[in-house]
């Protein structure tokens, strides 16, 4: 009993540690990646993200002026935590903007963040606009919201190797017995010396 004291913290720390919510999976020495296949908390955070994220979208909102968050991932001053909003969005920063209106009914404009300068003016930030999106159309939105899809999170985390969350709950509950039986056979024919 002594030794399984010792040993579960370190199994459960090594298992945290390579499940990929401490660290991410691709940021793991290359000798550590073979075990993440066969950690459980590794398996049951892939079928939670999945879960989550897949199949979803949310909006990712700024004020027209202040479009340079799109590729910097927030504003210099109260960070939403959201760093590098570009590898989020759509293929090679291009994607339809929503440009939500208060009086109005919300457009959606295609932008090309490729395209753009680094936008200190509202001049320079047309330029990720189309040409018949022009300065007072752009001002008119309240907000430009960006679309963030659950395919582009996962893919970010490297997780779309991983199936689905039912193949991978699946995985996770072949590994409990499997567990169990290691366990089994590690009591059972272990010598233990009495005190």
């Amino acid at each position: 009993m002594e030794i399984a004291g010792a040993l579960a913290p370190a199994i459960l720390s090594l298992c945290a540690l390579a499940g990929g919510f401490l660290k991410p999976f691709y940021t793991l020495p290359v000798w550590w990646q073979w075990f993440s296949v066969v950690d459980f908390i590794a398996w049951a955070y892939s079928a939670l993200m999945m879960n989550q994220y897949d199949g979803q979208t949310w909006w990712y909102c700024q004020p027209p002026t202040d479009i340079s968050s799109f590729v910097t991932g927030g504003s210099g001053e109260g960070e939403d935590g959201l760093s590098g909003a570009l590898s989020l969005l759509g293929d090679d920063g291009q994607f339809d903007a929503k440009c939500v209106h208060t009086t109005t009914v919300d457009e959606f404009v295609t932008l090309d963040l490729n395209q753009c300068l680094l936008p200190v003016a509202v001049q320079v930030a047309q330029s990720c606009f189309p040409s018949d999106f022009q300065i007072p159309q752009i001002l008119g939105c309240e907000t430009i919201c960006a679309p963030i899809f659950g395919e582009s999170v996962l893919k970010w985390a490297q997780l779309e190797w991983r199936f689905n969350r039912w193949i991978s709950l699946a995985i996770l509950a072949g590994q409990v017995p499997l567990f169990f039986g290691i366990f089994y056979l590690a009591t059972r024919f272990v010598k233990h010396e009495s005190r």
